[in-house]
């Protein structure tokens, strides 16, 4: 690994990034820069890694609409080594959600679903992780003699997950369905109903009052229509004035948060527990 800066780096890079300071960094930089159209993720490492980049406003946005959790499942089923790159200032400052909401969606996001984050200011330091990332990986399989494959295989005989990743690195080994498939199984796993809760709209689930996805809470195992529901839920409730009756409330009348923040004001006073003072605080947080 002492000569990693050495390696050559090729990225692939999805179609979607082509026209960012990222593709022309990574090009000035030496890279091979490999287009494709990627189902999931804007960034591929080798057979192993998967990046997905999102603007400090686009996390934001993820969050506040309920998508931020679906998309992490997704990515987390696609690949052995999937990563989430948050990239621009002023993560920690936004007026829209609070410092508690954030870090609880960081802790969920790297403690109950094991998808690393990694923070950058903007595009050039972005491809420069990037290229650091690519070189790491290629002198880490590198490393694997043909006789500590083997080992490898035979040790990871009794983990799918492994094995399917073992087999791809022996010669002429294709088994990158496999181990999609087995990372998929393990992802759905996490998110599963717990043996014995029913699986119709009336079942019983803990939902916890407070923020967002607060680490401090013991986690959620539901469906993900329940999970994308509590956690639009949860974001109102850290809004000046709402609580968990309140939040119910507004879902039920408006649906989503992005609908509530597109309301005037006199329309969320017909919903009880909200009066004037309120609703202008509230659309005043969503509209920031």
């Amino acid at each position: 690994l002492a000569s990693e800066s050495e390696i050559p780096c090729r990225i692939v890079v999805d179609h979607r990034e082509l026209n960012t300071s990222i593709a022309a960094t990574l090009r000035l930089q030496g890279v091979d820069v490999d287009v494709q159209t990627l189902p999931v993720g804007d960034f591929a490492i080798g057979d192993r890694v998967i990046i997905e980049r999102k603007r400090v406003r686009d996390f934001i946005d993820s969050l506040l609409d309920g998508r931020l959790l679906e998309q992490a499942q997704r990515l987390v089923a696609t690949a052995p080594r999937p990563l989430l790159l948050i990239e621009g200032r002023g993560l920690f400052t936004q007026r829209a959600v609070h410092m508690n909401s954030l870090m609880g969606a960081l802790a969920t996001l790297t403690i109950d679903l094991g998808l690393p984050v990694v923070t950058t200011q903007d595009g050039e330091e972005t491809a420069r992780f990037l290229i650091v990332a690519s070189r790491r990986e290629q002198a880490l399989l590198g490393a694997l003699t043909k006789d500590a494959r083997t080992r490898l295989h035979s040790a990871s005989e009794g983990d799918p997950a492994l094995a399917g990743w073992a087999e791809k690195q022996q010669p002429g080994g294709s088994a990158v369905a496999e181990e999609r498939a087995a990372k998929a199984a393990d992802s759905l796993a996490k998110i599963a109903p717990t043996p014995g809760v029913a699986e119709d709209a009336t079942a019983s689930l803990y939902i916890p009052s407070g923020v967002v996805l607060d680490a401090t809470k013991p986690p959620l195992i539901a469906q993900e229509e329940r999970e994308r529901k509590l956690d639009k839920s949860q974001v109102l409730e850290s809004l000046p004035g709402v609580g968990p009756k309140t939040a119910a409330r507004l879902l039920e009348r408006f649906g989503s948060i992005e609908a509530i923040s597109q309301a005037d004001e006199i329309t969320l006073c017909e919903v009880s527990g909200i009066g004037p003072a309120s609703a202008k605080k509230i659309l005043d947080v969503l509209r920031r």
